[in-house]
């Protein structure tokens, strides 16, 4: 049997202490998240009812595009049984699919529920999944990947290429071909979820979305990201601020500029707040807009910025430790596994700003730190490498950045390169399939920052100028979620 490629898919793993009885957890799941939604009134009387019915998790994509690792995080944490397509080697076509939905349809003749790996890129393959769920009394959702990413997609496809020399397609250009015969229809009355497998996700949401909008009255398309931004809405409209703040989050700060509590005092000086201030949208935690900026040493900041800030860090080694309230109820000292002591110790060292306006963004961002058990991962938007625990984040656009990224000198002189060089947070991109860094002469990815000679157009990537910029394949062996596909 030949080894099955590796494809890199950022999944943001669930805290090991809620493992269990997977599929009883997710269905209490779905009771809950169906008991919230306005929608669904009318079946609370039923909803343990509806949650009898076996469920068909359809997944649906081309080539490459991380279907099938998504299939395998639904099996593993649901422990729904699997049935791929591609296992059946000795049937072709519409046989091979057909094999798998006879032997689904004896496990959901028994109640269970079935996830079915296939392409689905054919109108007649979706209408046999809608026949075998009126057959079965099943609910049927398509669970769709889509890279938005082409040339993360691209680069998935070379390396998958390299690992089985049969797979077919082999190149982009055969993969191009290859879509242009499949057939681009309506999935009409089922339920879709739509997921950009080329960025970061946390697998729990994925499940919640995927068996929640099985069970609508009324069939959805959905994306996953949109489906977050909405339940995430929901929750907070529900509850007052009070309400939010008794269990612990990561602060989202908006700035406002009239104080409605007279008496509220700033969590980083601890002195009344008066004018401009940073508060959370989840609690009452408030920030001067002095302190949370710290404006008076940002120009100092790439000098004193600690090592264990800039980088994936083995411990944390703050100067000094504060304890949040939460611990000091339970009369518990320090804790670097605590999210709010760890943001405690943030504020009161003042190593970083919490708020970092950058010209990069035309938002803020936010200084987020995290229990390094957290298994809090991301794609930094600067240099496309792996990051954990540490970045600056705007939780709006959904993107992440690197302390260090940040930290960059915006000009720097390169002994490859006779003139000085700026760095670019937004390269020129000619509409090239391919770019390549003039220092190093590999390939780099066109939305990637760069150190940039705009006379000579000479581009290179931040890692062949820098130290602090660390090459592709070192940080790739620091993954922690590669998912063989």
């Amino acid at each position: 049997m030949q080894k099955r490629a590796q494809i890199a898919i950022v999944i943001r793993r669930r805290p090991l202490n809620i493992r269990g009885p997977y599929q009883h957890a997710a269905e209490m799941d779905v009771q809950k998240l169906l008991e919230m939604d306005m929608e669904e009134q009318a079946m609370k009387d039923d909803v343990c009812e509806q949650l009898k019915h076996p469920v068909i998790i359809a997944m649906k994509g081309h080539p490459c595009t991380g279907k099938s690792t998504i299939a395998r995080v639904l099996a593993d944490f649901l422990r729904y049984p699997l049935f791929a397509q591609d296992d059946l080697l000795d049937y072709a076509g519409d046989k091979s699919f057909e094999a798998i939905c006879r032997i689904a349809a004896t496990q959901l003749s028994l109640r269970i529920r079935v996830i079915i790996d296939s392409s689905l890129t054919s109108q007649a393959h979706r209408d046999r999944l809608v026949q075998l769920a009126e057959s079965t009394r099943a609910r049927l959702v398509i669970v769709e990947c889509r890279p938005r990413d082409e040339y993360e997609w691209r680069q998935r496809l070379e390396r998958r290429a390299i690992v089985d020399q049969s797979y077919k397609p082999s190149t982009w250009g055969d993969l191009q071909k290859m879509l242009g015969k499949y057939e681009d229809y309506d999935v009409g009355a089922v339920p879709k979820l739509i997921l950009d497998t080329t960025k970061a996700f946390r697998e729990g949401c994925l499940v919640s979305a995927t068996l929640r909008i099985a069970f609508y009255r009324n069939p959805h398309v959905v994306e996953l990201d949109q489906w977050v931004d909405l339940a995430m809405n929901r929750i907070k409209s529900n509850q007052s601020k009070k309400e939010r703040g008794s269990y612990r989050h990561s602060h989202t700060f908006g700035l406002s500029n009239e104080r409605k509590d007279t008496k509220a005092t700033c969590n980083i000086c601890s002195e009344l707040v008066l004018g401009q201030a940073y508060d959370c949208d989840e609690c009452e935690f408030i920030l001067h807009k002095f302190c949370a900026e710290l404006s008076d040493k940002v120009q100092r900041l790439p000098d004193e910025c600690p090592s264990f800030l800039r980088a994936i860090p083995p411990v944390y080694t703050f100067p000094e430790k504060h304890v949040c309230d939460a611990c000091i109820d339970a009369k518990k000292g320090f804790s670097d596994e605590c999210l709010d002591c760890l943001f405690l110790t943030h504020l009161k060292c003042k190593l970083l700003p919490t708020i970092l306006h950058h010209e990069c963004h035309e938002h803020p961002l936010r200084f987020d730190i995290n229990p390094l058990n957290s298994n809090f991962e991301f794609i930094c938007r600067a240099c496309g490498h792996f990051g954990r625990g540490i970045a600056y984040s705007c939780f709006r656009c959904h993107l992440h950045f690197h302390v260090s990224c940040l930290l960059l000198p915006r000009t720097l002189k390169h002994r490859t390169h006779r003139d000085p060089l700026t760095l670019n947070y937004f390269p020129p991109n000619d509409g090239s399939s391919e770019y390549y860094c003039n220092a190093c002469e590999g390939e780099r990815k066109p939305s990637h920052w760069i150190y940039y000679c705009a006379d000579h157009e000479f581009a290179a990537h931040m890692s062949c100028m820098t130290p602090e910029v660390r090459p592709y394949d070192l940080q790739n062996d620091k993954r922690l979620d590669m998912l063989k596909m």
